[in-house]
């Protein structure tokens, strides 16, 4: 829905992080937080009378995830604002599908799991508890691995693991 209203002239958007009413288990929390960090708008939103969503609310574990993510939000403000500042002139969203700056490649046409994050951020999150990894096709072109700065092309197909299994040993 949010890339969906990006292209539509909505490119501020958002969503209720831990969904607004429900209360996700602890893993799905982390994993919705972790992808919400490259959504235009980034707030933990709920109703009264559903669990705590607070990102030290799940023991340590969770809460070094989370707050590792926020951390991170905060250190792309620049490219961010950049980014935003960029759409009040295009009209081009911060959270782009792949279909809109990829238009050549027919495989992304019907991707709405993976976009990308202003320009040259591309987005591939696992927000499904039950999900272990999951194998992806970056763009054309030569990309970096945001975490480990790792060069790859998109002729490689890559299989990723949620950073909720790779930051127990960074945090």
């Amino acid at each position: 829905m949010l890339l969906s209203m990006g292209i539509s002239g909505y490119g501020m958007v958002g969503d209720d992080i831990g969904g607004f009413a429900g209360s996700p288990s602890p893993t799905l929390l982390t994993r919705w937080i972790e992808a919400g960090a490259f959504n235009p708008i980034y707030r933990d939103h709920t109703a009264k009378g559903t669990a705590d969503q607070e990102p030290w609310v799940h023991g340590p574990e969770h809460e070094a995830i989370r707050k590792h993510f926020i951390e991170e939000r905060y250190r792309l403000l620049p490219y961010i604002y950049t980014s935003v500042e960029e759409m009040t002139r295009t009209g081009i969203p911060l959270m782009r599908p792949l279909l809109l700056e990829y238009p050549q490649s027919p495989e992304f046409f019907d991707d709405d799991g993976e976009f990308l994050f202003g320009p040259n951020l591309f987005v591939s999150p696992i927000t499904n508890e039950l999900q272990d990894a999951k194998v992806i096709q970056l763009p054309p072109g030569s990309w970096y691995d945001y975490w480990t700065g790792e060069k790859t092309s998109d002729r490689e197909l890559k299989k990723l693991k949620p950073a909720f299994g790779l930051l127990r040993n960074r945090c």
